[in-house]
């Protein structure tokens, strides 16, 4: 015989006022009368008397730049900047007594423009100084154990950086950049785990390759509707410690970018990251050491590559 639909209905509002009731009862013991592995469990953390904390950094920073149109289409120009970094909160978390640097970086820059036709072309020269980099590292103690350190080095950086872009026709356009840069410490001292004083200075700065490269053959085609273009990357050598112990080799990879114009409102977008699937090394194992890698002179060393060959696909649309 099927049970009365109005019976079950009662008899499920008893079940949950019992549980109900259950509950109720076991959060009160649980609050009038803990048990007394509990009551063990429970107890005062630090003194109770707080200590003011206080820290105070502050600096200035300016820039300055100037632009000359020689013609129409040429001009040259510079700029002169002078920042700074100020420790933030991050630098007490671990220590509260730490005494963060303030890191200061000047940068001059200056070079030429020329923009006619079908060319755009920017040429550019720079010097950079960069006062007290940070350099987080693990040093082994006594005990065998880890404990966290940062060495401040000065590095200094000159380089040029070349860009341009052709549009011969409404419907191909050719765009490339090329940087180059000597990134070196210019002072880096520290004392190692084997407590011996080292030297680093006129090393590279480790995780900045040499050179990099980028050229882009783009199509716009279909009344605009159609967007593609192709990069073709090179990044150079780089090194992945302080010490430039372990380098990682240069390598090409080539990446594809489709766009299509559905509607006037409606846009899909396709991304092929790595289409060759080249295999390229984008930095090193940052727990065999930063400073001194201890992988260094070993058959295999760790290190993180590009992804394998991936795709994106995206939709947007415009309101």
């Amino acid at each position: 015989m099927a049970a009365d639909p109005q019976v079950q209905a009662r008899g499920r509002r008893a079940l949950r006022a019992d549980q109900n009731a259950r509950a109720g009862r076991g959060h009160q013991e649980g609050q009038s009368r803990p048990e007394p592995d509990q009551r063990r469990r429970f107890g005062r953390v630090g003194t109770g008397v707080f200590t003011p904390f206080s820290r105070k950094y502050d600096h200035v920073g300016w820039t300055a730049a100037a632009n000359y149109q020689v013609r129409p289409f040429f001009g040259v120009f510079a700029r002169y900047t002078d920042t700074f970094r100020l420790p933030a909160v991050s630098s007490f978390i671990t220590n509260a007594n730490a005494a963060p640097v303030v890191q200061t970086l000047n940068m001059l820059e200056g070079g030429v423009k020329y923009s006619r036709g079908k060319i755009d072309l920017y040429a550019t020269a720079f010097r950079t100084v960069y006062n007290s980099y940070a350099i987080s590292d693990y040093q082994k103690l006594a005990n065998g154990l880890l404990s966290p350190v940062t060495v401040y080095g000065d590095t200094k950086t000159t380089g040029t950086e070349i860009e341009g872009t052709w549009r011969p026709t409404d419907w191909f356009d050719l765009h490339a950049s090329w940087t180059w840069q000597d990134n070196r410490f210019s002072k880096f001292v520290y004392t190692n785990s084997a407590g011996v004083l080292t030297d680093y200075s006129h090393h590279r700065v480790n995780g900045v390759p040499d050179n990099t490269f980028r050229i882009t053959p783009g199509l716009t085609l279909f009344d605009r509707k159609v967007r593609l273009q192709s990069d073709v990357n090179y990044v150079g050598a780089l090194y992945t410690d302080v010490a430039n112990q372990i380098r990682l080799p240069s390598y090409w990879s080539v990446d594809f970018d489709a766009q299509f114009q559905i509607t006037p409102k409606l846009q899909f977008g396709l991304i092929v990251a790595n289409v060759t699937n080249a295999f390229g090394l984008v930095n090193g194992n940052p727990r065999a050491g930063t400073i001194d890698n201890s992988q260094a002179g070993q058959p295999v060393y760790i290190g993180s590559s590009l992804y394998q060959r991936n795709y994106r696909g995206s939709l947007t649309y415009r309101f």
